[in-house]
């Protein structure tokens, strides 16, 4: 077990925000409440903010954080593809050649994309862990997003930027990246969202394809996580070939 400052947080929300890391054989009670006093003890009139996930099958996990005070904020589920079928991977090339879909980290971007893709990130969420955290404010929430774009933009965070339009308009975005897990090259869609006057139009599943094209034959498997509460996007994963992988709970501590 280990506690990392999450500096990221940590700046937008202007005090120490920590991620707790569990793992397999944790002496978990003793270990967590010397880490949660040593923390309290390095500045105590500062507020500070604690998270970790926990998959659902670890139970006594789930029931130590509980009664150090911790809260269950979302229950979530990553989905996964080891390797795209060729009926997806054509209607994924399908899709791409009608050049529907761009990536703006390589051909570029203009202020408008800029200013279209933050007010999609500042505006198009409500299920993630953040909105969902009665703890924390709405404005702060909506800046994570917000920060989180503009990090890919600057080239500080994700490999690739795809974008779909409307009209000339940038009306969706994905941000993807790969990483390294066990030995294996992992393809990740690291944060999606629709503008909501255009959702139902089929924006997600350009985006989604566009993704699949491009990285599902470069990674040994590809992931997406959402929360279960998110009933399209979790229908839109499965029709594109996601499998569910994995449950897990985003707990929050706020001192």
């Amino acid at each position: 077990m280990k506690i990392i400052e999450d500096k990221f947080l940590s700046n937008i929300f202007e005090y120490s925000c920590y991620n707790l890391v569990v793992e397999v054989g944790d002496i978990f009670v003793p270990s967590i409440t010397f880490i949660l006093n040593t923390i309290l003890l390095s500045n105590d009139r500062e507020k500070k903010f604690i998270y970790t996930t926990i998959g659902k099958d670890t139970s006594i996990h789930t029931y130590s954080l509980l009664s150090l005070g911790f809260e269950v904020i979302t229950e979530n589920i990553v989905y996964r593809i080891n390797r795209v079928n060729s009926h997806l991977y054509y209607t994924a090339l399908k899709d791409v050649q009608s050049g529907s879909c761009e990536d703006l980290l390589i051909v570029g971007h203009s202020y408008q994309d800029e200013v279209d893709v933050l007010e999609i990130a500042f505006t198009s969420f409500i299920y993630d862990r953040f909105h969902a955290d009665k703890n924390i404010d709405i404005i702060k929430a909506n800046s994570i997003k917000g920060h989180w774009v503009a990090n890919c933009l600057n080239g500080e965070r994700g490999d690739s930027l795809f974008v779909s339009r409307r009209n000339g308009k940038v009306v969706g975005f994905l941000i993807a990246l790969k990483k390294l897990v066990d030995d294996k090259i992992v393809g990740v869609i690291d944060l999606i969202a629709t503008n909501f006057n255009y959702r139902g139009q089929g924006v997600g599943k350009e985006l989604i394809n566009t993704f699949l094209y491009n990285y599902v034959y470069q990674c040994d498997y590809v992931i997406v996580g959402t929360q279960s509460k998110n009933i399209v996007s979790r229908s839109l994963y499965l029709s594109k070939g996601f499998c569910e992988s994995e449950l897990t709970y985003s707990m929050h501590l706020h001192l």
